[in-house]
């Protein structure tokens, strides 16, 4: 495992994007692994609107858009490609919202706000571009399938479920999934019972993207892999298509090996502190938690890194993440004291992005 000292700069996580409220994770401090080969990369087009602007309000209608930037700023994949650990985690925040907003949303509702301009590659080179926005795939199978009960602080009625799984496109691309069960759903059976007896529905499916997302293959000789995670509402069934028969190809071309995938061990992000650096008269202003730092700002980083730890789960306290959140017109050098102050308090998982 490596540190990077005093940090890193990079443009693998490039947001090409030419107004505000779009983020370049520029630099990151990961930890360690990297890519299998599940799946090809054709993709299709998909369809829609800007960052966070496709998100149903729903259980929070007073989330303003500033407040979605701040949510989804907290969402960071590892910048150099051989390591996995930060693109392991589910961040806790923006993970809750994206399910609760998803509460009595129907595919097809969700469907009308695809975005058709992005493709799988788009979404593995500038995953920070497209948070928020809605995916749509037209046909593929659920090749993996789990349940899990949600508890109390997912803030949704009891009997919600989700189920995580593994998808795969027409054009044979690997997605992440987590699809969002309301209570009496008979989904997880249905595809359990396909997996089982390898006649997998047809379905097509649509969600928001969320981040780009590693697991482990089940063949401990072969590198993880590093796949768009899609939060959905339940799929529509194909009526035309037959359950498809897979494992005996997935046996024959030898990458059947791959799965189960399974979880990559790592620190969890429940929440990550987020500091902006914005520039006020060519001078820099930092702000964190909503507030104006003037002055003392080791000591604020300070205090709100003692807070974070507090609001962390128990295990997350000791090894507590931040993003430096960098304005337009700012220059990377102001954020160097920032970085500064945060290593003197014990963070190492530290990313920077940019926001054009």
């Amino acid at each position: 495992m490596r540190t990077p000292e005093p940090y890193e700069r990079s443009s693998r996580d490039a947001a090409g994007a030419s107004r505000r409220g779009f983020l370049r994770q520029s630099l990151l401090f990961p930890l360690s692994c990297v890519l299998a080969p599940l799946a090809g990369c054709k993709s299709k087009a998909q369809s829609g609107q800007t960052l966070g602007a496709s998100i149903r309000q729903g259980p929070e209608p007073d989330v303003s858009r500033d407040e979605l930037r701040l949510l989804f700023a907290q969402i960071v994949e590892d910048s150099v490609p051989t390591i996995f650990q930060e693109s392991a985690i589910l961040e806790g925040k923006p993970y809750r919202y994206f399910l609760r907003s998803l509460a009595g949303v129907k595919h097809d509702d969700l469907r009308k706000r695809t975005n058709e301009d992005v493709t799988f590659p788009k979404l593995v080179t500038n995953p920070g571009m497209y948070r928020g926005q809605v995916v749509t795939l037209a046909r593929g199978v659920v090749l993996e399938v789990s349940r899990a009960e949600l508890t109390p602080e997912y803030g949704l009625p009891p009997g919600y479920t989700v189920l995580p799984g593994v998808f795969v496109d027409a054009a044979r691309d690997v997605y992440a999934l987590r699809i969002l069960c309301s209570p009496g759903s008979k989904l997880y059976g249905k595809l359990d019972q396909g997996i089982q007896e390898d006649a997998l529905p047809v379905v097509r499916l649509s969600g928001y993207f969320m981040k780009l997302y590693a697991r482990r293959t089940a063949d401990p000789n072969e590198p993880p892999w590093r796949k768009p995670l899609l939060i959905c509402p339940e799929p529509e069934f194909s009526q035309a298509a037959e359950p498809r028969k897979v494992w005996q190809e997935l046996n024959e071309t030898n990458t059947a090996r791959f799965l189960p995938s399974q979880r990559i061990e790592a620190p969890g992000a429940d929440e990550r502190l987020v500091i902006e650096v914005l520039a006020q008269q060519d001078q820099p202003l930092v702000r964190i938690e909503g507030k104006d730092v003037r002055d003392d700002v080791k000591g604020v980083v300070s205090g709100a890194i003692e807070g974070l730890r507090k609001r962390l789960p128990a295990g997350q306290a000791d090894c507590p993440s931040a993003v430096i959140l960098v304005g337009p017109s700012v220059r990377l050098t102001w954020a160097d004291p920032i970085v500064a102050a945060l290593r003197a308090v014990g963070v190492k998982r530290i990313a920077l992005k940019t926001e054009l």
